[in-house]
């Protein structure tokens, strides 16, 4: 029942990225939000090197959640914007967590072959977590506040990000 909950929604979730992609080549970016001010759901996922990560990990500190797969073209031009920003991120004591969804190992390591990525890459095999943060199209950015409450969850990274989680 796990694989096809999986398979079901990684079918949604291809189908929502097609449906965003349409939108934005018909219509210039258009950020897609949904509801925040919530408490984030805890989860645990391995990352690429074996290790396991809770979201609790990171408690009392700010995290970015950055849902992604190797095939959204988005997610790719995220990459060097999040790598650039990163050293700012840490500086603030804010945690970033790329997830990727539904995507085997092999495949991710071999995107990331070459590229100079110093946050964490959480795999997300079944799309579980995906699913419980009720994804609506890939790329999306979970920000949650040292309270660990979500004040923002949309498609388009915000610039604004300190401000969003209260650290300005």
């Amino acid at each position: 029942m796990k694989g096809e909950k999986g398979a079901l929604f990684l079918s949604s979730l291809l189908f929502m990225a097609i449906l965003v992609l349409m939108q934005n080549s018909l219509y210039g970016a258009t950020t897609l939000k949904t509801q925040t001010k919530i408490r984030a759901s805890e989860f645990t996922l391995y990352d690429l090197q074996g290790n396991q990560v809770k979201l609790s990990d990171f408690k009392n500190r700010p995290v970015i959640l950055f849902f992604w797969t190797t095939w959204c073209p988005f997610c790719r031009e995220k990459f060097p914007v999040l790598a650039r920003e990163y050293p700012n991120m840490r500086a603030k004591n804010i945690e970033l967590l790329a997830i990727n969804t539904g995507e085997p190992k092999y495949r991710i390591e071999s995107f990331l072959e070459g590229k100079d990525i110093r946050f964490s890459i959480l795999l997300d095999g079944d799309s579980e977590v995906a699913y419980k943060y009720n994804l609506i199209g890939i790329p999306t950015f979970v920000l949650i506040d040292a309270e660990g409450l979500i004040q923002f969850s949309g498609n388009e990274f915000p610039s604004d990000y300190s401000r969003i989680l209260n650290l300005e």
